[in-house]
């Protein structure tokens, strides 16, 4: 009998990466002290009045939407970092007034900073790295001139990636 969707181990990783994201371990010890504390007579009730009611949990969850974004795995990161990539060659195609680079198939690295100084790029990356995307669009500016006139796709995702886990861990 063939399995629809992702393997075990997979799905297991989604979870626990789900968990660390919405901080499911600290939500559920803050839930269970409460319980033992009180020892209510209806313990149901009290712990969904708890989850309505009780600050502490909500700043915990404040806190998780804050970090959620930066706890994504590295397939995700890098699959978005592609996607990226890819947006901006396809407006190369369409937008670069210099034809010959325009139907390049690489990315050019003045249309590249160009692009990265203009709001619409920044909001586009802004939904995709909230956190970062700052830093990446910083990277590369203060770095153009360092960057090959055509940027292949795998020299801009090592980039990016590299400049993700430098400013993740700073």
């Amino acid at each position: 009998m063939p399995v629809d969707g992702p393997p075990p181990s997979e799905v297991l990783d989604a979870m626990r990466s789900y968990a660390d994201g919405h901080q499911v371990q600290e939500m559920l010890h803050i839930l269970l002290t409460r319980l033992l504390e009180t020892q209510p007579l209806d313990p149901f009730e009290f712990l969904i009045q708890t989850l309505q009611k009780d600050e502490q949990l909500d700043a915990l969850e404040k806190k998780a939407g804050i970090l959620r974004l930066d706890l994504r795995r590295e397939k995700t990161k890098k699959q978005l970092v592609v996607q990226l990539y890819q947006r901006l060659v396809v407006l190369q195609r369409t937008q670069h007034k210099d034809k010959l680079e325009a139907q390049a198939p690489h990315l050019a690295r003045g249309f590249l900073t160009a692009q990265l100084r203009l709001e619409e790029t920044r909001n586009h990356m802004r939904k995709q790295f909230p956190s970062h995307y700052r830093d990446l669009i910083a990277y590369f500016i203060e770095h153009e001139e360092e960057m090959p006139v055509a940027i292949p796709l795998q020299h801009f995702t090592q980039t990016c990636m590299q400049v993700l886990k430098t400013r993740a861990s700073a």
